[in-house]
């Protein structure tokens, strides 16, 4: 071999080691990058949708109380017990309650012979005119004293007002109920329309009228989907939940039953409309109330960049995003969970 062949060699053998170790960094790039695939999006204009659940229940919800305070005798029902018009429910100890009508009925007659006795001597011209207006008068009071010991008697029991269900038994035997405490709460099954009360947000509650369309699925019946609209809403907040309740009634299929208190998750379309984009769930990362995340392509397409956006609803097939994704082509949807911020991505179609 002659010197220049020798060297020749040479540079060859370094050409190669020195390509050599570039294709492997290359190769291990490409082994390193997540396989992703991508949506195209495009800002379009939305009908707001909003999402809730909560329990069916009547319209006519009742909460039975005693007109007068005393001690609970006896509760007669339970929850979910199913009651008759009239059916006596809970009562009270009438001990003190039968001792005023006893006192009222002891009143009333002697106020009677008083002015029986009052009108004789009156005849006889020995009791003047204003003695027996006066002995009139007190007749009439003792009267309505004794109609009103007798009316308390009769509400000192709680019967149904019509055919239904116990939703809730709220006192127990042997407690101290005040006037008007609510004692049982019920429902008139068969009277009214069935509705679903669910709790919104304000920002919701505002999207909402009454009349809206809503999609209804009651967890008992699976994904068979009902049709209903909002029937009604609140005007204050409900103090234990911190949301307000919106009425949706709900229009039931003939063959299937429906029972008090079955949870119903509902999709109210809205009549507001704002712009913004619609997405995939699966595009949506670290979704916490009205903020979440989406992986978008870099603009060369070998890396990700992780991008804030603002949920403006949400609906069974998409999420609808109002702020975030402005000059933004396309997102990830499928790959999301492997990435992070500036990740290498190989994009697959």
């Amino acid at each position: 071999m002659t010197i220049q062949s020798f060297i020749s060699a040479m540079c060859l053998g370094l050409i190669l080691s020195a390509c050599g170790p570039a294709h492997t960094d290359n190769q291990s790039q490409e082994q390193d990058a997540v396989r992703v695939r991508t949506l195209s999006i495009q800002e379009s204009e939305t009908r707001r949708s909003v999402v809730s659940s909560g329990t069916l229940t009547t319209e006519n919800e009742t909460l039975l109380s005693f007109k007068t305070g005393g001690v609970i005798k006896r509760i007669f029902v339970k929850d979910g017990d199913v009651i008759r018009k009239g059916q006596l429910l809970a009562a009270l100890d009438t001990v003190e309650i039968e001792a005023i009508v006893q006192q009222a009925q002891a009143g009333y007659a002697k106020a009677k012979r008083d002015l029986n006795r009052v009108k004789a001597l009156f005849a006889d011209s020995v009791a003047t005119l204003e003695q027996l207006q006066n002995a009139a008068t007190g007749c009439d009071i003792a009267e309505h004293e004794l109609t009103i010991a007798c009316y308390n008697r009769r509400y000192s029991e709680i019967r149904a007002v019509a055919d239904g269900t116990v939703l809730k038994k709220m006192a127990t035997e042997g407690q101290m109920a005040g006037p008007g405490m609510p004692i049982v709460q019920t429902n008139g099954t068969g009277r009214g329309h069935w509705i679903i009360k669910a709790g919104v947000c304000d920002e919701d509650w505002a999207a909402i009228r009454v009349g809206d369309s809503a999609a209804v699925c009651l967890g008992a019946y699976g994904d068979l989907e009902m049709t209903g609209s909002v029937s009604g809403k609140s005007t204050a907040v409900d103090p234990a939940s911190g949301t307000f309740t919106v009425d949706i009634q709900v229009n039931p299929h003939s063959h299937i039953p429906f029972a008090s208190g079955m949870f119903g998750r509902v999709t109210i379309a809205t009549r507001s409309h704002a712009r913004g984009w619609n997405i995939p769930h699966e595009a949506v990362m670290e979704g916490s109330g009205k903020t979440g995340y989406v992986f978008v392509p870099s603009e060369n397409g070998t890396r990700v960049r992780k991008l804030l956006i603002t949920i403006a609803s949400m609906n069974d097939n998409s999420v609808c995003v109002s702020e975030g994704l402005d000059n933004v082509p396309s997102v990830i949807v499928i790959g999301t969970p492997y990435l992070k911020e500036n990740s290498l991505i190989s994009i697959i179609q």
